[in-house]
């Protein structure tokens, strides 16, 4: 499967959970949830604290990617300078 399936795969799946997450919410406030729905708000909850679990990951390393390139940039024209 090409990254590109993989990636939209998983925002349809995010978008079907929060659309669950709605109607969960909703159904809560309300105080009809039945047990069964229950699982099923706490499952979405918790794969939606993981995805952006994982996405925060994700960011922090190209985050500290970004710093290593520049501060290998900052060297380099250091030493080009003769400092």
């Amino acid at each position: 499967m090409s990254r590109r399936r993989r990636a939209a795969d998983r925002e349809l799946a995010r978008v079907r959970r929060r659309d669950i997450l709605g109607v969960l919410l909703s159904r809560a406030e309300r105080g009809v949830l039945l047990p069964d729905e229950a699982r099923l708000l706490r499952a979405s909850v918790e794969a939606e604290i993981a995805d952006g679990n994982r996405g925060r990951r994700r960011l922090g390393g190209q985050t500290a990617a970004v710093r290593r390139g520049a501060a290998a940039r900052r060297r380099r024209r250091k030493r080009r300078r003769g400092g």
